[in-house]
């Protein structure tokens, strides 16, 4: 039987005041957001809804590539109980669901499942990270074909 175990970090506490950039993969990097334009429309709206669910959520910025998206988001003050993690699962798991009812109410044969188990994170250290950051969000869909989770670059 598989142990899952944590790939963050134990020496910081998820839910401080911080900026992250995140990364987060399709399954097996599925062109999912390519292939299905109502998917990437599903995705974007559950990016800009996550500060209904969490008021100390702030997203700075986001791109969906065809299989993954970044986005640089921040934890603005501290709620007991909400992390980082909780914040990206709720992404998932709101995503998950209302792609399941677009594909029934569409009868499409397509899989539910749309993401890989884990994400990449970063903790932005200071201003010259965040512009770092920001402009590769920003020219994330210019360097495409250059990008390490582009299909020729996938390992």
């Amino acid at each position: 039987m598989n142990k899952r175990h944590t790939i963050r970090s134990q020496m910081v506490d998820y839910s401080l005041p911080n900026y992250f950039f995140i990364t987060i993969c399709t399954y097996k990097y599925g062109y999912y957001f390519e292939k299905y334009p109502e998917l990437k429309k599903i995705i974007k709206k559950n990016i800009l809804n996550l500060n209904k669910y969490y008021s100390n959520i702030e997203i700075k910025e986001y791109v969906i590539m065809p299989n993954h998206i970044h986005m640089m988001l921040a934890i603005t003050y501290q709620i007991k109980g909400i992390t980082l993690g909780k914040v990206i699962a709720t992404l998932k798991s709101k995503s998950v669901i209302d792609w399941l009812v677009f594909i029934n109410q569409n009868k499409i044969n397509e899989r539910a499942t749309i993401w890989q188990r884990n994400y990449y994170e970063h903790i932005i250290r200071d201003e010259k990270e965040k512009i770092e950051y920001r402009g590769y969000i920003k020219n994330n869909p210019k360097n495409w074909l250059n990008d390490s989770y582009h299909v020729s670059l996938v390992k």
